[in-house]
């Protein structure tokens, strides 16, 4: 069955805290999900993966010949990916397993065409929101623009 949602992450040289709050946020996704991680340090994250592989989500782990940058990783894994709904994830954030119910019910309405994307709403560390645009409106945790023409 074909997954409804990708999420591409794309690492490199990460502190280990940061690996193990992505492995641990990646490791609640629900079926339905399937994950790709695009590793630009030449195999570096590999070893980590294999401990935190969830049963219901599908892993794909990339492992670059060199370091292509960010967009060219999250290029890279958009083209791997085989659900029609994209999710790109930065390595360095983090939800509570709670959103990936939010995260499924957008991708739905993404799919379905009531929704043209969706983003993350943004806390910083010391909890305060920070308003990444002004045509964002919340929806449950996640911001979310209407399609544009549609009722």
């Amino acid at each position: 069955m074909r997954p409804l949602l990708s999420i591409i992450t794309v690492v490199y040289r990460l502190p280990e805290e940061v690996q193990e709050r992505l492995l641990a946020t990646i490791s609640e996704a629900p079926k339905g999900v399937e994950i790709h991680f695009i590793d630009n340090a030449q195999g570096e994250f590999q070893s980590k993966l294999l401990k935190y592989k969830s049963a219901s989500a599908g892993y794909f782990y990339h492992s670059m010949p060199r370091n292509l940058g960010f967009g060219a990783g999250c290029n890279y894994g958009a083209q791997k990916a085989k659900a029609p709904v994209l999710f790109f994830l930065n390595p360095d954030c983090f939800f509570e397993p709670q959103v990936w119910n939010e995260i499924m019910q957008a991708a739905t309405l993404i799919f379905s065409q009531e929704l043209d994307c969706i983003q993350p709403l943004i806390i910083n560390s010391n909890s305060k929101k920070v308003d990444t645009s002004g045509e964002l409106i919340m929806l449950g945790g996640l911001s979310s623009k209407l399609s544009e023409g549609k009722d």
